[in-house]
């Protein structure tokens, strides 16, 4: 088998990132609708075969942008997801930024161009993936 694809799912508190990590895998981790983030700490699913001969290696991080009264800090959050994106021994392949629709707000554009092109310098490919579109007509 071929190298397994590693991906970072990242964004703000409170937009789905462990729900879609935990349909994308069958995972169970536990997620919340609550104010406050329920994922103090960087979890790697195990790896998941998609084809034959390859696999995915999906990493679901701590909600960014959390108040000073959340779970985890807003600045030990980035600390955590700058640690995590530098200490990878075998780096990723693929960063999934979630956010909630209606809009993109100032803090996921703040979130993608801090890690997306600052820290990564835009070198590892990045696609955006909205949530809470279950009660829109048409969902499409």
């Amino acid at each position: 088998m071929s190298q397994p694809i590693r991906v970072l799912v990242f964004g703000t508190t409170g937009t789905g990132k462990t729900s879609l990590c935990n349909e994308l895998t069958g995972g169970n981790q536990r997620v919340s609708d609550a104010a406050q983030g329920v994922t103090f700490k960087s979890y790697t699913y195990k790896e998941l075969e998609i084809s034959e001969g390859k696999s995915l290696i999906i990493t679901d991080t701590v909600g960014l942008n959390e108040s000073a009264r959340g779970s985890v800090s807003s600045r030990d959050a980035v600390k955590a997801l700058i640690k995590l994106l530098r200490d990878s021994e075998e780096g990723y392949n693929l960063l999934i930024q979630v956010f909630r629709i209606p809009r993109i707000t100032q803090a996921e554009e703040s979130n993608y161009e801090f890690f997306v092109k600052t820290i990564t310098q835009a070198k590892i490919p990045a696609i955006l993936v909205a949530t809470g579109c279950e009660n829109l007509e048409p969902m499409s």
